[in-house]
């Protein structure tokens, strides 16, 4: 007999399963010593007989195995829904499963992003060091002309400019236009994480799935 199970239910009878799965085999006992037909004690308990021994082994052998197959039950039928029920996110229509994919995705590979933002501010900043650093000597250059006892002209003062720039010609070269990649990436990726969760809250609290 199949009952129905919203998958937010499904997600939280998932995690309770797991612990009972833990205490069961951590508490129940499955073999013992026998000597002359006793049982000696095992972990504290005295079971009595033999006979009732084997009844609570085999109960609590049961009990992890009918566990087990309920959370298998449950897994499979969200693993199922996953694969089939869209969310969309940020006007992007996916599966439960891409999105629960891509939001692990992301949120390792946005670090990765921002280290390499990092090194493009490192390599900004030292472009503009480098470019003051120019500009301070073209400066003291025209401050040198200017303040010789000879007199030069317009005409020289901006054809010493001019030789200065050909011959110290700085640019910040990004060929493969990877700022705009880098800052556009680390956008959308962050405006996805900041949605992902409400989207795949609402789709659990709607849908449902059915559980053996």
């Amino acid at each position: 007999m199949t009952h129905g199970l919203t998958i937010t239910r499904a997600l939280s009878e998932l995690k309770t399963l797991e612990k009972r799965i833990g205490s069961a085999c951590r508490e129940s006992v499955y073999t013992t010593v026998v000597f002359n037909g006793d049982i000696a004690t095992q972990s504290g308990v005295r079971y009595g007989t033999v006979e009732n021994f084997k009844k609570e082994a085999i109960a609590a052998k049961k009990k992890v195995e009918d566990l087990i197959t309920r959370r298998r039950n449950i897994k499979s039928a969200l693993l199922t829904a996953n694969n089939s029920i869209t969310v969309d996110v940020c006007g992007e229509v996916i599966t439960i499963a891409e999105a629960i994919d891509r939001k692990a995705f992301y949120t390792t590979i946005i670090d990765m992003f921002g280290t390499i933002k990092c090194n493009m501010v490192s390599v900004e900043v030292q472009y503009q060091n480098n470019r003051k650093q120019l500009d301070d000597k073209k400066q003291s250059l025209l401050t040198t002309l200017v303040g010789k006892d000879k007199k030069v002209s317009t005409e020289e003062q901006t054809a010493t400019i001019a030789m200065f720039d050909q011959t110290n010609r700085l640019t910040l070269d990004d060929p493969a236009k990877s700022t705009e990649w880098v800052d556009a990436s680390i956008d959308q990726m962050e405006s996805f994480l900041a949605e992902v969760d409400f989207c795949l809250s609402e789709a659990n609290a709607r849908n449902t799935i059915e559980i053996d």
